[in-house]
C-alpha cells in the first residue's frame, strides 16, 4: 500500500511538474523589453526637454526594431541645485524635481509623457 502511495504521489508530481512548464513556456516572452535608458547617457542630470528628445529618437529609430520603453532613471525627484532636496508629496512620494521637469510642477509625476 505505501508503495503504491509513494508511486502515485510521484506521477502527481511528476504531472504537476509538466503542467508547470508547460505554463511557464507560453508566457515567456520572444524578446526582452526594450528601452532606452536616461542615466546611460546623462547620469542623474536630465531634464524635461532632453527626455522628450531622446523619447521622439527612440521612437522614430528604435521603436520598429522592439525598443518601447523610456526609463528616467536615478535621482529624477532631487533638486538639481541642491542635491540635499529631495521633493516629496505630502504621502512620502517622491515627486520629480519641478526645476527639471516643469510638467511635473503640479504634483501629476510623469503622466505628461505619456
Amino acid at each position: 500500500q505505501l508503495s503504491t502511495l509513494y508511486t502515485l504521489s510521484m506521477l502527481l508530481s511528476l504531472l504537476i511538474l509538466l503542467l508547470d512548464i508547460q505554463v511557464s513556456q507560453s508566457i515567456v516572452a520572444s524578446t526582452p523589453p526594450r528601452g532606452w535608458n536616461s542615466y546611460d547617457s546623462y547620469t542623474w542630470i536630465i531634464n524635461e526637454s532632453q527626455v522628450l528628445e531622446n523619447a521622439k529618437a527612440v521612437k522614430e529609430y528604435l521603436y520598429p526594431f522592439g525598443y518601447e520603453y523610456v526609463v528616467i532613471d536615478y535621482l529624477w525627484f532631487q533638486d538639481i541645485n541642491d542635491p540635499s532636496k529631495l521633493y516629496i508629496d505630502e504621502y512620502g512620494r517622491l515627486q520629480p524635481d519641478p526645476n527639471r521637469y516643469p510638467h511635473s510642477a503640479d504634483g501629476s509625476g510623469f503622466k505628461w509623457i505619456g
